[in-house]
Formats: structure tokens, sequence, C-alpha cells
């Protein structure tokens, strides 16, 4: 009884473990290529229009962001300078649209 257990656990091993191994890696929903369209390396400058929340100034950044995770999530990084501030933010988005 124990050397047919034994032998049917080696035969299920045997033919499960290559089956395993054969499944393909999941692949990014089709929707995360809208953000391809964000990709690259970006600059710009513009200014700010004074309004309630503090009087206006010029500004300009730099926009980086790069698809990573093998396209599950696009990572960008938006640094800018205006006459009232400088900021450096990173984000990461891994949601669909």
């Amino acid at each position: 009884m124990q050397r047919t257990s034994l032998l049917l656990s080696l035969i299920v091993i045997c033919f499960v473990t290559p089956l395993r191994a054969q499944t393909s890696a999941p692949k990014p929903d089709p929707e995360l290529k809208k953000l391809h369209v964000l990709v690259g390396h970006w600059t710009y400058e513009g200014e700010y229009k004074p309004g309630p929340l503090g009087g206006g100034s010029k500004v300009k950044g730099v926009w980086d962001a790069r698809m990573i995770l093998g396209g599950f999530s696009c990572m960008r990084k938006l640094a800018k300078k205006s006459t009232r501030e400088s900021r450096t933010r990173l984000a990461s988005n891994h949601t669909t649209l």
C-alpha cells in the first residue's frame, strides 16, 4: 500500500512540475498602453496667473516618465521651479485607466 502511494505521488510530481513551468508570465492590461503617450523626457515653461491662493509667477519644469515592472506601471518624475518655490515629485501609476 505504501509503495503504491509513493509511486502514485512520484508520477503526479513528474507530470505536474513540467506543466507549472510552462505557464506564461502575466501580461499587462491593454488599457495600460494608453499611458505610453506620457513616456519620455519633456521640458516646459509657463506662467501661473495670480489667484486666491497667491500671486502669479513664472514656472519651468522637467517631466520624465517611463514604463516599469514589465509595462504594469508608469513611473513619473516631475521637477519644477518657479519664482515662488522649487519642487520635485515622484509618482507611479499602476491601475488601469
